[in-house]
């Protein structure tokens, strides 16, 4: 049989017509199998002909780090490796909730913002691996944008290992992360932390259940075992409940437990191994084909399955909609990140596309995919869209009367400085004043603080925090009417007795169109 496409030292698969083995490096000889210059050499190998693939492989590991050569990369079809003239255009890896849908669209839509043509995204079945290809106008190949959705925490092993140009994620970076990247720069800074969107994990039940609503309380002990049976919540029929989660990859499971069962000091009951989802699509497919089963997906993902009201006792239960996530009161929120290297990566000009992938992402044309793809976008537009007749809340002054909420700032953990979605969205707002609609439209502040302290003093801080943005805004440009603070009176999330919630301390901005 013909071994045209197989290595001889290491058996690994390539392409037809390949030169190197993409996977330990050997120079195929020519000769072999009809002398086309890709098969197996008839006879042995001679010193000399090792001597030169060593040389030849160096020399082709050094072109690489200079950004020349030949690049690999595998197609996730076995072992095949397929062969470029030059690396991808852009890495993107990281969270399944980002990459196996938004990515793609995302990618396409920076081809074509760049004038290319011919652009095309080629799936692999069953692989959370895409490859999304692009002419651009002054050149006569097409380049590559590669995404591999592995999971939030598979992009920052491949961001520090210098394996991705931008990590997806749907939770926010942990501090070993953090660590670990220290040396690509500070992840919290607005120009490394790009908030793409909003999503909400909805937590889901078969249509034949008549539950409505879940306390998170509750919804922890069914996912630690010590809720086994639907008779033990009220409302919510009989029979013993089947547990589904997504798998240990996965940033929605990631948020989940960091939101549900940690807490409450609970871990995940233990299950069969087919009682773990992959992908988001999967589990709602077999919560919604099974009378017994509860599980949580992201809330584009929940397809025939019934969507339950979530919260906190004592506080108002909400479903996953634009509004409740977008101003971050839903209790099983999530923002959806992409991260880029400060410094650090082999290659600048990557870096330089990276950020503006980024740019594009969060720009009108961007955030316009993000809404169409089912997720909660940043786009103010749509902002003031989703905020029509919302009443205003009893206790608020009756002079904001008529006004909208727009957006709700949030602050750096432990810090006084605005966080990196915040600023983004003050520079929404302030390009917002600028056009011919609001030029005289109304601004209004509303300052909130945590429990740590006597009214007086929430009173206080949550007054620093509107005058902290109050003045942002005015160096900007943006007169503000009235900065008012609240203090600890509306939360929207439980305070710990003792240290509060930092999710309390922030600053809303409403706007009444004159």
């Amino acid at each position: 049989m013909p071994r045209d496409n197989f290595c001889p030292v290491c058996a690994a698969q390539s392409l037809a017509g390949s030169r190197f083995c993409g996977n330990c490096g050997h120079v195929f000889q020519k000769g072999g199998n009809g002398g086309t210059g890709t098969g197996l050499a008839e006879q042995p190998v001679r010193r000399g002909a090792n001597t030169i693939s060593v040389v030849i492989i160096l020399v082709s590991l050094l072109l690489l780090a200079g950004g020349g050569g030949f690049w690999y990369f595998k197609n996730h079809k076995g072992d095949v490796i397929e062969e470029s003239n030059t690396r991808p255009w852009l890495r993107l890896r990281g969270s399944t909730t980002i990459g196996l849908s938004l990515a793609p669209k995302l990618a396409e839509g920076f081809f074509r913002s760049k004038g290319a043509t011919d652009v095309t995204t080629t799936p692999t079945p069953g692989k959370p691996y895409f490859l999304v290809h692009g002419t651009l106008p002054t050149e006569s190949s097409s380049r590559v944008i590669e995404i591999d959705a592995k999971g939030s925490g598979a992009g920052f092993v491949d961001l520090s290992h210098n394996a991705a140009d931008v990590a997806m994620s749907s939770r926010e970076i942990k501090p070993k992360e953090q660590a670990d990247l220290a040396s690509f720069g500070d992840f919290s800074e607005q120009s490394s932390d790009r908030t793409l969107g909003l999503d909400g994990v909805a937590v889901i039940v078969n249509n034949q259940n008549p539950l409505q609503e879940i306390a998170l309380d509750d919804l922890a002990r069914i996912y630690a075992g010590d809720i086994r049976r639907w008779e033990n919540l009220k409302n919510a029929g009989t029979g013993n409940i089947l547990v589904l989660s997504r798998d240990d990859k996965s940033g929605t499971w990631e948020t989940f437990r960091d939101l549900v069962l940690e807490p409450v000091h609970e871990r995940l009951i233990e299950g069969p191994p087919e009682n773990r989802f992959a992908d988001n699509s999967a589990l709602a497919a077999a919560v919604a084909a099974n009378p017994m089963a509860i599980g949580f997906v992201g809330m584009t993902y929940t397809k025939d399955a019934k969507i339950l009201r979530v919260g906190y006792r004592g506080l108002q239960f909400l479903l996953p909609t634009r509004l409740t996530v977008l101003h971050e009161e839903y209790p099983l929120r999530r923002r959806l990140h992409l991260f880029v290297p400060s410094r650090g990566t082999a290659d600048p000009s990557t870096l330089v596309t990276a950020r503006e992938f980024c740019q594009f992402s969060l720009s009108p044309a961007g955030q316009s995919i993000v809404d169409s793809s089912g997720f909660v976008s940043e786009d103010t537009e749509s902002a003031l869209e989703g905020s029509k007749n919302v009443p205003l809340p009893k206790g608020y002054p009756n002079v904001m009367r008529g006004a909208e909420p727009l957006y709700t700032l949030f602050f750096r953990p432990g810090k006084a400085d605005l966080d990196s979605l915040a600023l983004d969205n003050i520079d929404r707002l302030t390009q917002l004043m600028t056009s011919a609609g609001y030029r005289s439209a109304t601004v209004f502040l509303a300052g909130h603080a945590d429990n740590t302290g006597g009214h007086q003093l929430n009173l206080a801080v949550s007054e620093q925090r509107v005058t902290s943005v109050r003045e942002t805004l005015r160096t900007r440009g943006v007169p503000v009417d009235l900065a008012i603070p609240l203090g600890e009176t509306f939360p929207i999330e439980p305070n710990v007795p003792g240290k509060g919630n930092p999710r309390n301390r922030r600053v809303e901005v409403w706007i009444r169109k004159n």
